[in-house]
């Protein structure tokens, strides 16, 4: 009961929260300097055609007014027309979102699978060779830009390799799969279709590694950190006085109690693999929620980019909300 209550408190919390970035982002997207209703309309259009067109939209109205009129279209689920196509934005969200979340789920896939044992190996071996070079490989992956990360991967395995596609989620001559979840990789799969699935893996393969470049050098070095606060402490000396296993005091009395600032900075990675695809996704044309909001700037598409903006903030808050949570299953200690 105490769980649910805080659940709830949380939630209501997070509306001020929304609110405030709804604000913020309002006010910088239309400090930017251009007129979408000339962009629309044409360099070569009239000006009283790019007033009409002004007023339909309601861009004419006082900026306070288009505020309100927008945060209660929220209240109602409607996030509003885009500029650029005039369709709903949660019709656009809904189909670059898949994709998104696709490439973001399997660079949350290298991330664990990656940083967690490198981490923990780091830990063990503490000061020794294989210590000191995952060390060098954490310091390049924080320190290096993601554009130039990408250019790199793409000259070397797409240009002068050829291992590797370079663009998109599947090749020219594939027709996609069966629409089930939008992800290409589990449509594949259920369709059945190993050649489609196989080609699907090659193309998320890059982009995958360059987003989660960083976030696998953040979490190998956070795990690494605890690991050795934890394996230091008189609990672990005395497991290991009692004759256990090393494989299960690293295990389960280690990692387990090493695992709640892993937990932390993984979920805001997700939240962060979300909202920072914006560079990976342009670099290799990936269809998904980054190029889409990237699109939406070039185009001045005010209701795109607050649409885009929100649901990232929204995913931050609901994921920073399950990782408070998930603390009361890793340490018995925690009460709500």
């Amino acid at each position: 009961m105490r769980l649910l209550n805080y659940v709830l408190k949380r939630l209501l919390y997070s509306i001020p929260v929304l609110i405030g970035v709804t604000l913020l982002v309002f006010i910088i997207s239309h400090a930017i300097p251009g007129d979408p209703a000339r962009m629309m309309a044409g360099q070569k259009a009239s000006r009283e055609a790019v007033q009409n067109l002004r007023h339909s939209m309601g861009l004419d109205r006082p900026l306070p007014e288009q505020y309100l009129r927008y945060v209660a279209g929220l209240a109602q689920g409607d996030l509003g027309k885009s500029i650029r196509n005039q369709r709903p934005v949660l019709d656009d969200l809904k189909d670059f979102f898949p994709a998104t979340l696709e490439l973001t789920m399997v660079s949350m896939l290298f991330c664990i699978a990656v940083g967690l044992p490198l981490g923990v190996i780091s830990a063990l071996r503490r000061n020794r060779p294989i210590d000191h070079t995952t060390r060098v490989f954490s310091v390049v992956g924080v320190s290096m830009p993601v554009f130039w990360l990408g250019l790199m991967l793409l000259l070397l395995f797409y240009r002068d390799l050829g291992w590797l596609p370079g663009s998109g989620r599947l090749d020219v001559g594939l027709s996609p799969p069966a629409h089930v979840t939008g992800m290409y990789l589990i449509d594949t799969l259920v369709e059945g279709s190993g050649e489609k699935f196989v080609n699907c893996l090659l193309h998320i393969l890059l982009p995958a590694f360059c987003l989660s470049y960083v976030y696998l050098a953040i979490i190998t070095r956070i795990v690494r950190s605890a690991m050795i606060s934890v394996m230091g402490l008189d609990y672990i000396t005395t497991a290991r006085a009692n004759g256990i296993r090393e494989v299960v005091v690293v295990l389960k009395h280690g990692l387990k109690n090493a695992m709640i600032p892993t937990v932390t900075i993984t979920g805001l990675s997700i939240g962060e693999l979300l909202g920072g695809a914006i560079l990976t996704e342009t670099i290799f044309d990936w269809p998904g929620m980054g190029k889409y909001v990237v699109d939406s700037v070039n185009f001045l598409d005010f209701p795109a980019i607050m649409g885009f903006t929100l649901v990232v903030s929204l995913i931050y808050v609901l994921l920073n909300l399950a990782v408070d949570v998930l603390y009361a299953f890793l340490d018995p200690q925690i009460r709500y």
